[in-house]
Parts: C-alpha cells; sequence; structure tokens
C-alpha cells in the first residue's frame, strides 16, 4: 500500500522539485541546455566552467550581485564603464576590478562570462555590441524566486529580480531586466533592452518594444503594444497602444506634453 504523504492522498505524487534549486531546496547555478532548468532562450543559464564578470556598477549591478549570489555563485568582479575612480572598491562584496577599457586584460572572453548591468538603454547597446565583438558571451542573472513558466523563452544577458512572474509562452528579450514584484502574463513579448520596473503589471498579449521603459507599479490592459523606444510613467493605466518614442502618463494613460501621441 502506497504510504501517504503529508498533504497528499495516497497514491498521490507530490509537485516536482524546483530544477533551479537542489534536493534540498536550497538554491542551485543554473547550468546546461536551458531546457535542462525550464527555461528556454539563446543560453542565458550560468556555464559552470566560466566564471562571471558584471559589466556596470551601479543599482543593476546590486540586482545581478544578489541574483548570482542566492544561485550560489559569487561573480568575478564588476567592471566600471564610467570612471576609473572606484577601481578596487567593492559593492556587497565584489570587487570593481577594472575600468571597461581594461576588460579583457583582468577577463578573457575563453575564461569568463558576462552580464551588462547598466540603467541607460543607448550605453546598454553599446556595450552589448562592443563585448560581442570581443567574443564574450552573456549570461542571464535570474532570482530563484522569481516564478518563470517552462514555457516561456528568456533570452541572453536578462535579469530577473526577486518575485517576479513571467508566465506561459511569454518571451524576454535580450538584456532586458524584469524587476521585483512584476508580472509578465502570458503571451507578452517584452523587447531587447526594455526595463520594467517594480510592481509592473502587463496583462495578456501585451509588447514591449525594444528599449523601452515601464516605470513603477504601471499597469497594461490585454493586447496593448507599447513601442520601441517608448516611456510609461510610474502608475500610469495604459488602455490604448504607445507609439514608438511615445511618452504617457496617467489614469488612463494620455501623451505627456511634447510626446508623440498614443493611438
Amino acid at each position: 500500500m502506497a504510504k501517504k504523504m503529508k498533504g497528499f492522498s495516497a497514491g498521490e505524487s507530490p509537485l516536482p522539485p524546483d530544477p533551479r534549486t537542489s534536493p534540498d531546496g536550497s538554491p542551485r547555478v543554473l547550468a546546461g541546455p536551458l531546457s535542462a532548468t525550464g527555461f528556454k532562450g539563446d543560453s542565458p543559464a550560468l556555464n559552470p566552467y566560466k566564471k562571471i564578470v558584471i559589466v556596470g556598477a551601479g543599482s543593476q549591478a546590486r540586482y545581478a550581485i544578489d541574483n548570482f549570489l542566492a544561485q550560489g555563485a559569487k561573480p568575478a568582479g564588476l567592471i566600471d564603464v564610467e570612471t576609473k575612480k572606484n577601481v578596487g572598491q567593492k559593492i556587497n562584496g565584489v570587487a570593481i576590478a577594472a575600468f571597461y577599457d581594461d576588460i579583457a586584460k583582468h577577463f578573457t572572453p575563453k575564461s569568463y562570462q558576462v552580464i551588462i548591468a547598466y540603467g541607460d538603454n543607448a550605453k546598454k547597446r553599446e556595450l552589448a555590441l562592443s563585448l560581442t565583438k570581443k567574443g564574450y558571451r552573456f549570461v542571464s542573472a535570474i532570482h530563484p524566486s522569481a516564478v518563470i513558466s517552462s514555457f516561456a523563452e528568456v533570452q541572453k544577458g536578462v535579469i530577473i529580480n526577486a518575485g517576479a512572474v513571467v508566465m506561459p509562452n511569454a518571451a524576454i528579450g535580450r538584456h532586458a531586466i524584469i524587476h521585483s514584484q512584476c508580472v509578465i502574463e502570458h503571451d507578452n513579448q517584452i523587447g531587447a533592452f526594455a526595463n520594467i520596473a517594480p510592481g509592473v503589471s502587463l496583462a495578456g498579449r501585451v509588447t514591449v518594444g525594444e528599449g523601452s521603459y515601464v516605470y513603477t507599479g504601471a499597469s497594461v490592459i490585454a493586447g496593448i503594444t507599447i513601442g520601441k523606444n517608448a516611456v510609461v510613467a510610474a502608475g500610469a493605466v495604459v488602455t490604448k497602444n504607445v507609439p514608438d518614442g511615445g511618452r504617457v502618463a496617467g489614469v488612463p494613460a494620455r501623451p505627456m506634453a511634447g510626446s508623440l501621441a498614443a493611438r
């Protein structure tokens, strides 16, 4: 006779283990093919044979450090992209090892994988192109408490913070950042380099274009398209499409003064 487990009827099985944790429930390093970790995409999982370098030394770097440490992986160092003055300082226990111009002297593409943690999207694109030309491979920094459907796609270089939820058939483009407590509903398409701030709720089938910012606590109803390089202000409720470069605010969201009209 099958032994009855606590919380389950005889003959039932408990939920399968989270592939991002060890058997005892502690966080582990994401490694191997993404199908083995429950994520799809362009190899954002941690390569256990390469150390991690974070390009950036500001707030996004703090998120990346936290996410990696929660997975049991301590970054080898930070790269400051703004100034040489901070080299040698530490951020949350991780040293700023070099200025960007000197990255290859300290961390070779053969031995290190990188993630860009920087808030200016134009600069982030520039860095992504530069690092790709140098031969670096990108890794994603996903906090173990983020809930990500096995049917979602997470591309390379993405940061997903604690408590975020990514639902089935959503896709997160390369180098995007999904902050804490965001809800990315089914069939969302989040473009490359997009920045989805804390507490944002995107209903089903929402598209956020490349390089766009959706700020804290904004809500977007189902089926809406937010264009490339657009801005949705904090607390806005978006009920109409936003064009490329558009800037909207308010409840319901309307174009900000001087911005392209929402359509």
